[in-house]
């Protein structure tokens, strides 16, 4: 059965507003992993992380902080504007512009962003090409209805076959819980997926960039990069490395992602509408830059017990 998709189910999913839970969902998380609290114990004025506050007004308050400050990074307080559906609707008008492959490298355990590449796939005549390890993943999925992604076998996927041993494609070179795909239609080696390549979005990344060895991609096809930048010198260095492959295959590239972590800027809401009595920074290279933000602010340290009972 095809899962159901459409732009607004997907523009309006959990990341809609770059939250992990919708609104209407996290009161009622809250109400149940709280018993005691009522409605009135809490602000929600829009979809935000549940990692990054703790939602009790006028009690200590934890704020993760990772995009407050990043070395390597400018630290930003403006508000991104960034959601799932731009990405969405930014990638689909790349894609149908395009007459020739495109690969999108994004985290494939990340439901929503793999809807959108699916849904656009669908919706502009291409397949959405995965790699073994992401067969196993849609088998698992699927198994949970309400994530609405498609079984390996679906009419708009198609499964990559790498080449192994050999580099002949026998069944030995297989292992035996990969062998379960290789049978299927819609599993493609390099020969068919090199004749079809304008007819595809290949979810590859970085580290299995060499199958496009095989692929051969046409001069001026197109690199999704649809994840989060990099920030650190392996990071810089990995992404170095991938534009280096990129020039030698004649491929463009373009950034499209949207974050689950909540702005500086949106941090600082949160903060300013918890109304915390203290604030414990953690999960960020830079809790000083909470000092101001909040009536008392302590650093947490390793090994200390903290009394949180108000």
């Amino acid at each position: 059965m095809q899962p159901e998709e459409s732009e607004a189910s997907i523009a309006s999913g959990p990341r809609a507003s770059r939250g992990v839970l919708a609104w209407k969902t996290a009161p009622q998380y809250l109400l149940a992993r709280f018993p005691s609290l009522d409605s009135d114990s809490f602000t929600f004025r829009r979809p935000l992380p549940l990692l990054f506050f703790c939602a009790l007004k006028k009690q200590p308050g934890f704020m993760r902080g990772s995009i407050i400050g990043r070395q390597f990074c400018v630290i930003n307080l403006a508000k991104t504007g960034e959601s799932e559906g731009k990405v969405l609707g930014a990638c689909r008008e790349l894609i149908e512009k395009s007459a020739k492959l495109v690969v999108a490298d994004f985290n494939f355990k990340d439901v929503d962003r793999l809807r959108t590449f699916y849904s656009i796939a669908r919706k502009t005549g291409r397949k959405l090409a995965v790699t073994l390890g992401d067969a196993f993943l849609l088998k698992h999925l699927t198994k949970d209805p309400k994530l609405q992604v498609p079984p390996p076998d679906d009419s708009h996927v198609v499964i990559i076959v790498p080449k192994r041993g050999t580099g002949q494609y026998r069944k030995e070179d297989y292992d035996s819980d990969e062998r379960q795909f290789l049978s299927q239609p819609n599993a493609w080696t390099a020969d068919k997926l090199s004749k079809d390549q304008a007819k595809l979005i290949a979810h590859v990344s970085y580290y299995n960039i060499g199958e496009l060895i095989d692929i051969r991609p046409e001069i001026g096809s197109s690199f999704i990069h649809s994840l989060r930048e990099p920030f650190n010198e392996e990071m810089l260095g990995d992404f170095q490395r991938l534009h280096k492959w990129l020039e030698h295959f004649g491929m463009s590239f373009t950034q499209s992602h949207a974050s689950g972590h909540a702005t500086g800027e949106e941090l600082k809401q949160i903060i300013k509408e918890i109304e915390a009595k203290t604030l414990f920074p953690i999960h960020t290279e830079h809790p000083e830059l909470f000092r101001e933000m909040a009536k008392e602010t302590r650093a947490v340290q390793v090994g200390r017990t903290y009394n949180l009972s108000g």
